[in-house]
């Protein structure tokens, strides 16, 4: 786990007054919230289980794409590290062998991510949905 440092009043409201101010009405105007300036309250609408499709939508068991590219430069900067400190059994591999295998790691990584985007694409010529919400 991570330490969470407390957030700053000053913090607070500068979020506070740009969702009310500004983003809460755009998403009640697109009919995604139903937002009451009045009374302070926000809900979601129906139409806000569309946008589902633009969220980055991770299984339990799973991580995202983004954390899996993380995860791998610094396995791959340890691997580096390795070979350039010379460390015991990274000093047996010739640095262009080294270079090939994390050539190799990113270019494998990137055609599997290619082909479960494309096999998570929707419609298929790959248009997205539309924006538009039924009212």
């Amino acid at each position: 786990m991570f330490r969470q440092e407390a957030v700053t009043y000053d913090q607070r409201m500068r979020v506070y007054t740009a969702l009310r101010q500004s983003h809460l009405p755009k998403l009640d105007d697109a009919d995604i919230v139903s937002f009451d300036d009045r009374e302070g309250t926000v809900a979601l609408t129906d139409a806000a289980a569309k946008l589902d499709v633009y969220i980055d939508v991770v299984p339990h068991e799973d991580i995202s794409w983004s954390t899996y590219y993380a995860g791998l430069g610094i396995l791959c900067a340890g691997f580096v590290s390795g070979l350039w400190l010379g460390v015991t059994p990274f000093s047996a591999i010739p640095p262009l062998v080294g270079a090939l295998v994390i050539t190799v790691l990113f270019t494998v990584s990137a055609l599997v991510h290619a082909r479960y985007d494309r096999r998570m694409r929707l419609g298929s010529d790959g248009t997205p949905p539309s924006m538009e919400v039924d009212r």
